[in-house]
């Protein structure tokens, strides 16, 4: 392990790392880390990606963890200090985590111009759907120690639509909301007292061909992208996610990834990240980018959901182990 440079304070005897900041602080092995973020959003599994750095997979999962916390605080950033200059679609993405038994969704809120994702949230779900008897049996067996709650859904998406009202205070403007018919969506914007001033909610069916034309385009954007990078996403996948807290940290990272490093488009002259085809926040690019690959967040610079999950208190279907975060989080 490298040595590092050591401060002692005169007054009170307490003593600083040169680096205690650095995401890098007390590390046995140095990464690079904008190299496992780049292998993470590219489609890489993290027992493939610990045969490329030639480490074991917990190593690996560690290096997500400090980048998602980074990208949670980011995203808190963004909750609080962008300025809305476009409209919005919301939809979910569907995956599951331990077990096909128990479906996700993804709660996300995209703009429809730059297809930047301002917030998402998480949900686990009880299994819908055709099944064969024995797989009935199966799933009243285990809800016999796992229930669902029914009205989780609602609230995490009530959650979305009220940051969603305060963007459109800061800019004083009505956002227009698009989503599919999803009755949920319909009835949480209904029940909300603050949706006639501030919200405008238009439905499409989920019928309609999804091609560029389509006004959910961004939201059916962010689900192929995140298919198509996410290994724990893919189809038919055996790299589907274990815990639901660690999943959301690297859902993170490849939201921002997405947001402030990706080309707004490909293959073409565009070089603008989608944050600065948005317009939403003031800060560069790079500064986000040096907060997220050289800095080392704490959960004060996180809130609401996002403090959920970098404190790890979101709960993981069958799991009866004790979820652990480092000491240096709660500075």
């Amino acid at each position: 392990m490298p040595r590092e440079q050591r401060y002692r304070c005169k007054h009170c005897g307490a003593v600083v790392y040169a680096n205690h900041y650095s995401p890098n602080h007390y590390q046995h092995k140095l990464f690079d880390l904008q190299l496992v973020a780049s292998s993470w959003v590219s489609g890489s599994s993290i027992r493939g990606m610990a045969v490329l750095f030639n480490v074991s997979p917990s190593t690996i999962q560690r290096k997500l963890e400090i980048l998602g916390r980074n990208s949670l605080a980011i995203l808190s950033m963004v909750t609080h200090d962008a300025c809305l200059e476009e409209d919005l679609v919301v939809d979910g993405l569907e995956s599951f985590v331990v077990s096909q038994y128990f479906p996700t969704n993804i709660n996300m809120v995209v703009g429809k111009r730059s297809q930047m994702v301002y917030g998402f949230n998480h949900v686990v779900m009880r299994r819908k759907g055709r099944m064969t008897e024995r797989q009935k049996v199966r799933r009243a067996e285990i809800e016999k120690s796992e229930r669902i709650d029914p009205t989780e859904f609602p609230r995490r998406f009530t959650e979305l639509m009220h940051d969603i009202v305060e963007y459109a205070k800061r800019r004083q403007r009505r956002v227009t909301v698009w989503s599919d018919e999803h009755p949920v969506y319909e009835r949480v914007l209904k029940g909300m007292d603050e949706t006639k001033r501030w919200l405008l909610h238009e439905r499409v069916s989920s019928k309609v061909r999804r091609d560029m034309r389509n006004e959910l385009f961004p939201a059916n954007y962010m689900e192929r992208e995140v298919r198509k990078d996410m290994a724990e996403h893919h189809r038919e996948t055996v790299c589907f996610a274990r815990n639901v807290n660690n999943s959301m940290h690297r859902f993170a990272l490849y939201v921002v990834m997405h947001n402030f490093t990706k080309p707004y488009r490909v293959g073409t002259k565009e070089k603008r990240s989608h944050a600065e085809v948005s317009g939403c926040l003031k800060m560069p690019d790079e500064a986000v980018k040096q907060l997220l690959f050289h800095c080392r967040a704490t959960l004060r610079m996180t809130d609401g959901f996002y403090r959920e999950v970098a404190g790890k208190t979101l709960h993981t279907p069958l799991s009866k182990s004790v979820q652990t975060v480092p000491n240096y989080a709660f500075e």
